[in-house]
């Protein structure tokens, strides 16, 4: 594998190298979060690459007035922390302390709880490429409520027809503060307007976590979550719609993954998170009807999780 500026990746028969990391967000003892470097034996940088087309399409800088930027967050803190912008110490990875992470914890003094992820699969590769991606956002920007942002939607569209993965055509782009907003907007969508009814939510397990946060945090009297103890899905009917949420690939077991129920009265939430070349074979890109609603993430693409960009792609506009 190579690189867009022909650099040697990865060869068949070597062992991934050693920059090619991913890593845990865990929670230690004591009052931060901490990070815990996980080897990964994937090759990301080509797939980075791949991915941050929908950052360079939204900000272009002529090559002329570029200066030279290095990114030394992490060799400020000797390899083992980040010293981000406006911070006096580094924030250090597990079993490292000090203001620059020069203390190893040793013993029973190094404890890692890992509990949970967080994309920092691109790290090494934006630290290497602090320039590639530049963005700027002028001070009238969104000023007032009405958000209209042509340019990300024209990036959104352009990077699925790169990559193939997703029908853009005849289908509305719904921005949203990450999918976790999306999944709770388009529960709303998609579950009944008649006061009498009550849509349920399910989910084949194994599942992602947060679709019960979603389907119950707001106590909306639109739709319940339905999927404690449930192997196979509630029937669907008008006084009683079901609606469907699908992770493909899964998360947490990676399978490819399908609506389980169709008809009249069912409608599915299909969460292609991880639908991107560096995390699966990428087929036909995915189309569907009115009653499904496709759902994309910028940090599961790039590692920007914190950006809180995703977006929904939906044939029907009333949805």
């Amino acid at each position: 594998l190579r690189t867009c500026d022909s650099e040697p990746v990865l060869e068949l028969e070597d062992s991934p190298p050693h920059s090619m990391r991913a890593s845990l967000v865990v929670d230690a003892p004591g009052t931060h979060t901490a990070r815990s470097r996980v080897p990964l034996a994937l090759s990301c940088c080509l797939s980075a690459g791949l991915a941050a087309l929908l950052l360079l399409a939204l900000s272009r800088e002529p090559e002329a007035t570029r200066a030279v930027v290095v990114d030394r967050s992490r060799e400020a803190c000797g390899g083992n922390g980040m010293l981000y912008p406006g911070e006096d110490a580094c924030d250090c990875f597990d079993c490292f302390e000090g203001p620059s992470c020069s203390t190893r914890l040793e013993g029973e003094a190094c404890v890692v709880v890992a509990n949970s992820g967080t994309p920092y699969l691109f790290e090494d590769y934006w630290l290497a490429r602090p320039r590639s991606a530049p963005l700027s956002v002028l001070p009238s920007y969104h000023i007032g409520y009405d958000a209209h942002v042509p340019r990300l939607e024209a990036a959104i569209r352009s990077l699925h027809g790169l990559v193939g993965n997703a029908v853009t055509d005849g289908r509305e782009v719904v921005v949203g503060i990450g999918s976790t907003e999306l999944i709770a907007a388009a529960l709303y969508a998609l579950s009944p307007t008649q006061d009498e009814a009550t849509a349920s939510v399910w989910s084949r397990a194994p599942y992602y976590s947060g679709y019960k946060q979603s389907a119950t945090f707001f106590r909306s009297a639109g739709f319940e979550w339905a999927a404690d103890n449930a192997s196979s899905p509630p029937p669907a009917t008008a006084e009683r719609p079901l609606i469907e949420l699908v992770t493909s690939p899964n998360n947490p077991d990676g399978h490819a993954r399908a609506a389980s129920v169709a008809g009249p009265h069912s409608s599915a939430v299909m969460d292609h998170a991880y639908l991107w070349p560096h995390f699966t074979a990428v087929g036909p890109p995915v189309a569907y009807g009115n009653s499904t609603v496709a759902l994309f993430t910028l940090s599961k693409m790039t590692g920007h999780a914190s950006t809180r960009v995703g977006w929904a792609l939906c044939s029907d506009p009333h949805v």
